[in-house]
């Protein structure tokens, strides 16, 4: 009886582990279940999710700003992206077209194929809304374009009171231009290249804030010089000119009264005169120094000057010989705060008998001077000459460029009564000190020890050697080992010979 008893208590107990087995079975089936109903049900959202076209709902507004960040050849291609941005081209406030990017290959759109047909079906397509800027870059060798049609175009971007207007023409010229760009009201930048330019007689541009001419002809001088003046351009504050040529023009004048940037490269040898009172910076490249007037002379504090040709009276007998026409502008120089004298500026310096007596007012305010000098005792002795006239000088640059034919070889010492390579109290707040050399010659180690020896504040002179003509290791060594013989007004200064 015993024994029966414990064998049916055995067995219920044996039931009860079944029955609580196959319920935490069938509860762990459950929950699983549920957990992969959940992960199914996320990713079928999400996959939902990534199907919605957000960008296509988004305002047309903010569309037109992304496609401002793409090349216009690139919002072409979004047009067939869907429905909704089929006619988003038509309403750009940027049309830029490169030639070079349609007419070769075959254009996006898949129905047009060169490049006139393409910037035709994207004028045509555009609504009523105003264009920013309208930009065109022709860089075929031949001209694939006619007048009448490019000036259709430019109309077009003037009915839509474009802003900037930019029109290049790498190869061949572009003549008979529209008239009206030149009387047009909104327009703030304009940007011309390569353009046989015949002016209207009467120009208006009260907005124009910025011009850029390269490569233009002007047909009549007498209206360009209107041009260049606050009757026509009464706003102008940036005017950049580059190659352009006159035929018959006697002087060129540029009269602003609100000019605050002038670039010239000027190739001819019409003489440049400047009449501009605000002018804070003033880059000009040219045969001759230009004429600039007291008033235009005080006001800048930025200038670089170039002249890409030496004095051509060589000869010491010529009583143009002498001249004072590039001293007379540094003397006029009275607030500048950067200055630059490139190519032959220095030699025009020398043919000044009276240099010293030019130069012998300070000028206080100038900061950094980069100088293009040959390798002449006369430039030598126009350097030191330079460097006292400025006391507060920070920072110092001298290119030395081998080539001297043609140059001033009078010995200017007879006339400059203050030669003497003097330290006393010259170059007192000098702190970096730059040399580039295609040779070591014995002017450029004057130089270099003039300034050692003057400059107490100086913390760094770099020597960079240029190749070819000193490319030997040892040749580089003698030029450290001569430099660090050299007396230093500044126990801190460091030189650096650098590749």
């Amino acid at each position: 009886m015993k024994f029966q008893l414990q064998y049916y208590a055995l067995l219920f107990l044996l039931l009860f582990i079944l029955f609580i087995f196959f319920f935490v079975l069938r509860w762990s089936n459950k929950s699983i279940l549920i957990i992969n109903q959940e992960e199914t049900f996320k990713q079928i959202s999400s996959m939902e999710l990534e199907n919605v076209d957000r960008i296509s709902s988004l305002h047309e507004s903010i569309r037109r700003h992304i496609l401002s960040f793409l090349s216009m050849e690139d919002a072409i291609k979004t047009s067939v992206l869907s429905k909704n941005w089929r006619h988003v081209c038509s309403s750009l406030p940027n049309l830029e077209f490169h030639e070079d990017s349609y007419g070769i290959k075959k254009s996006t759109l898949g129905y047009v194929d060169d490049f006139k047909d393409v910037v035709d079906q994207i004028l045509i397509g555009h609504n009523e809304s105003h264009i920013t800027s309208f930009s065109l870059y022709l860089w075929m060798e031949k001209q694939s374009l006619s007048t009448s049609h490019l000036n259709s175009w430019i109309n077009f971007a003037i009915r839509h009171n474009v802003q900037q207007l930019t029109l290049v023409s790498v190869f061949w010229q572009i003549k008979r231009i529209s008239s009206c760009l030149f009387s047009y009201n909104t327009l703030t930048h304009m940007r011309l290249v390569n353009v046989h330019l015949k002016l209207p007689t009467t120009i208006k541009l009260p907005f124009l804030k910025c011009l850029v001419l390269s490569r233009i002809e002007f047909v009549n001088d007498n209206l360009s010089s209107m041009l260049f003046s606050s009757c026509c351009c009464p706003v102008l504050e940036q005017l950049q000119l580059f190659n352009c040529y006159q035929n018959h023009a006697n002087t060129n004048v540029f009269s602003f009264s609100n000019l605050k940037l002038l670039k010239l490269q000027n190739n001819s040898k019409v003489p440049v005169k400047v009449l501009i009172s605000r002018l804070h910076k003033f880059i000009y490249v040219g045969k001759e120094p230009p004429n600039l007037s007291t008033e235009t002379l005080s006001s800048l504090s930025n200038t670089c000057f170039g002249l890409t040709l030496p004095p051509t009276n060589s000869n010491n007998t010529d009583p143009d010989y002498f001249d004072n026409s590039a001293s007379k502008i540094l003397a006029g120089l009275r607030n500048v705060e950067a200055l630059n004298l490139r190519d032959f500026y220095l030699e025009f310096l020398t043919r000044d008998r009276d240099l010293s007596a030019s130069l012998a007012t300070p000028c206080y305010s100038l900061k950094s001077l980069k100088l293009c000098m040959h390798d002449t005792e006369n430039q030598v002795c126009a350097i030191t000459l330079l460097l006292r006239s400025y006391p507060n000088l920070q920072d110092l640059s001298i290119s030395l460029n081998q080539d001297c034919t043609s140059l001033n070889m009078l010995n200017m010492e007879e006339y400059w009564q203050s030669t003497l390579l003097s330290t006393k109290d010259i170059l007192k707040h000098l702190k970096t000190f730059d040399v580039e050399l295609f040779q070591v010659s014995t002017n450029a180690l004057d130089i270099m020890r003039y300034v050692l020896a003057s400059a107490r504040a100086l913390e760094e002179m770099r020597v960079k050697v240029l190749e070819p003509l000193v490319n030997v290791e040892k040749d580089r060594m003698k030029l450290s080992e001569k430099l660090l013989t050299f007396p230093r007004a500044s126990i801190r200064s460091a030189i650096y010979l650098c590749d």
